[in-house]
């Protein structure tokens, strides 16, 4: 019976380390991915010392604001409609309410991004302006091939 005990508690050790493990690692890879964003973007825009002190706050509140939204519309929508056999039993007006929330969410961001390149304008020159929406983009898209490189070594490997 001590055995079964000690096996058990042993074993709820190792699956709550491996758990804390797990979401320490995601969280310093979130930090380590934050950090060469911001490189990235510093290197193409080539942001002087007062222009990156200005334009980083509201950079990072206007990426929360965005992360909020998507939050919000994952709890509101997608957990609504997450299977296909929800989608098929969904009425008319639940489908209607769906669309209506996801307007109103798309309309926030809108906003959000209306506001973003309002305070942007008065910190960066509209052609850095749009060199940060392409040093976005291409760092996305870097993002995107490196992960697909790793799968494809990771299933190499198995």
């Amino acid at each position: 019976m001590r055995r079964k005990l000690y096996i058990t508690a042993i074993a709820l050790l190792f699956v709550n380390f491996s758990s804390f493990s797990q979401k320490r690692t995601k969280r310093i890879n979130n930090e380590r991915m934050k950090a060469y964003k911001i490189a990235y973007i510093t290197e193409q825009l080539d942001l002087s010392g007062a222009e990156a002190e200005k334009f980083w706050p509201i950079y990072n509140e206007h990426q929360e604001k965005l992360s909020e939204l998507r939050k919000e519309e994952k709890n509101k929508i997608y957990k609504l409609v997450s299977s296909a056999e929800q989608m098929e039993n969904l009425s008319e007006s639940e489908a209607k309410d769906i669309i209506e929330v996801y307007s109103k969410i798309k309309d926030k961001a809108h906003k959000i991004n209306q506001t973003y390149f309002q305070r942007l304008k008065k910190v960066l020159s509209y052609k850095k302006m749009i060199k940060l929406k392409k040093a976005e983009r291409e760092f996305k898209r870097k993002l995107f091939e490196r992960l697909r490189k790793e799968r494809g070594r990771a299933r190499r490997q198995q």
